[in-house]
């Protein structure tokens, strides 16, 4: 909490990911980059609020990167979208 009251204001990766941490989805979904980490997060977004289609899209940008292809084989967050 402490993290996300001192990027209070602040758009990017860091402070959407600070966001999701603390349970706040919205910034991490409104990221337009679409390169493999920052669709990787929005996934992660998707997933908490339950939106397979969302995933799917967001997880076959992030799996252009092997290592997180890897990764979301065994992530628990994409659990009930495999």
């Amino acid at each position: 909490k402490a993290a996300a009251a001192k990027v209070a204001g602040v758009k990017g990766y860091n402070a959407a990911l600070i966001a999701l941490l603390n349970g706040n989805t919205a910034p991490a979904a409104a990221l337009e980059c679409n390169c493999p980490n920052v669709a990787y997060l929005r996934a992660i977004a998707a997933a908490r609020k339950g939106d397979a289609a969302l995933v799917k899209k967001n997880l076959e940008l992030a799996k252009k990167c092997e290592k997180l292809a890897a990764r979301a084989a065994k992530d628990i967050e994409f659990a009930q979208f495999n």
